[in-house]
């Protein structure tokens, strides 16, 4: 403002001064005032027509204002008057990026760098173009080359980092951010992308304490409180995520990605009524959300309600066909309604977007095994096993069928390996308890009665006991 008042103090004394009203038009484009801006650019070009300078401000500005064509004469007629000026190249390069025309923006970069090599503003553009293209070398050889020139150029070490976090280098990504930092202490951006790649690590105390810094620096920023919700929900604490969501909402409440964070939370609770209202809301500000619709087939189907499941699950398959975990969902409904084709062409389904689904087989497993066709069910879950060698529910039901069908040692075998991977799996001990019945071994079958009581199963105990007769 002091500034203002001197230059135009200036002028008084000297109306036909351009270099005040030059002066006056930065002032009120680092204002964001760009009309204003144009108009003491104009005043200075009046009186003095061959102003180069002001051309290339008043087409920055034009430029700012969406007005590319004025734009592109102010640049132009600045070229005429100065050909060798590489401002004037950097502002159409910037022009012509931001048209989506990539080529033309990098020819005029790189003729800004021809006139002046030592131009860190132009190496970041060109940097920012070929990493908007994919071309990551060329991406960074252009931010290295901004920093040789500027060490301290800051905005250079952001940009570098997300290249590498592209790229996968994580390391050097943490590296260009803490340079950042060190150089701009009040970057919230930089400690929130710092803050992501600890999270990714599972480095959540460091991570935490990087969101926390960004919420400091920016506290209406629901991106942060959001992430803070999910590393508290993935560590159990569900009363700080469920606060940290709600932050989030409180700043926007159209944010859709928290309202199923949200659901999963409450449907975890058990709290199905908040779970269902999170996940309608989520999907009444993104209609096209099938995880959402996933999310209430679930809870439906843990309620009781088949219809309703089976309509959000059909909804989450039309938006989206390749999803194996909603035909899971419906065949298991459907498999529990006893409509065993739809349960066995919705695993199949599932088997053909995912090939290598153990639980799918073990569905069709199961299926087969409770229609009697043993050979079906035995091949099942064989792959099932094959796919998953510690999956004791597979383990289970192919003991059970070896039982029925009086293979004993290959039964014996199945329910060892259950028990084996989880000792806590009851059934197990009962099952193991009625081969040792058959095998004769009257020892072993009283080892299992006291193993379920350990586990206090007197129910399964005491059918035990009846099936050997006690």
């Amino acid at each position: 403002e002091k500034a203002v008042e001197s230059f135009q103090k200036a002028l008084k004394l000297r109306p036909k001064y351009p270099g005040a009203n030059m002066s006056l038009g930065d002032i009120y484009s680092a204002w964001g005032d760009l009309e204003k801006a144009v108009e003491f650019y104009k005043r200075s070009i009046e009186r003095r027509p061959n102003y180069a300078d002001a051309y290339v401000s008043m087409g920055n500005a034009y430029f700012g204002l969406g007005n590319p064509e004025k734009a592109v004469e102010c640049f132009q007629q600045a070229i005429r008057l100065r050909p060798n000026y590489p401002d004037t190249y950097k502002g159409l390069g910037n022009l012509y990026s931001s048209q989506g025309n990539p080529d033309k923006a990098i020819e005029y970069f790189q003729q800004a760098i021809a006139l002046r090599p030592n131009y860190p503003d132009a190496y970041m553009s060109l940097g920012d173009i070929y990493a908007s293209l994919g071309n990551y070398s060329k991406a960074i050889e252009s931010f290295q080359k901004a920093l040789q020139v500027d060490p301290n150029f800051t905005d250079a070490y952001p940009s570098l980092g997300y290249v590498y976090i592209t790229i996968g280098d994580t390391d050097k990504a943490v590296e260009c951010f803490q340079k950042a930092i060190r150089l701009r202490p009040n970057s919230p951006d930089v400690y929130m992308s710092l803050a992501n790649i600890y999270s990714n690590r599972g480095n959540y105390p460091q991570a935490i304490e990087c969101f926390q810094k960004t919420i400091r620096l920016r506290p209406n920023y629901p991106d942060a409180y959001m992430s803070l919700g999910d590393i508290y929900a993935s560590q159990g604490d569900y009363p700080k995520a469920i606060d940290y969501f709600q932050r989030a909402l409180q700043i926007n409440p159209n944010f859709a990605d928290i309202y199923p964070n949200l659901g999963y939370i409450y449907s975890g609770l058990g709290d199905y009524d908040k779970a269902i209202e999170c996940f309608q809301k989520a999907i009444r500000l993104r209609p096209n959300y099938p995880d959402a619709y996933a999310a209430l087939g679930n809870i439906h189907a843990n309620l009781g309600d088949h219809s309703r499941a089976i309509e959000a699950f059909q909804q989450a398959i039309a938006l989206r066909p390749n999803y194996p975990d909603v035909y899971m969902g419906l065949a298991n409904l459907y498999s529990g309604k006893g409509d065993n084709d739809k349960a066995i062409q919705s695993f199949r389904e599932a088997l053909k977007i995912r090939p290598n689904y153990p639980d799918a087989y073990l569905g069709l497993g199961n299926i087969y095994s409770g229609l009697g066709d043993y050979d079906k069910a035995i091949e099942c879950l064989q792959e099932a096993i094959r796919l998953r060698s510690n999956y004791p529910d597979a383990y289970m039901t192919l003991g059970d069928i070896y039982l029925n069908l009086g293979k004993y040692d290959k039964a014996l075998g199945c329910f060892e390996k259950v028990v084996h991977f989880k000792p806590s799996y009851a059934e197990a001990y009962a099952s193991l308890g009625r081969v040792y019945k058959q095998k004769g071994d009257k020892q072993k079958v009283s080892k299992q009665i006291k193993k379920l009581e350990a586990l206090h199963r007197e129910d399964l105990a005491a059918e035990l006991k009846q099936y050997i007769g006690q």
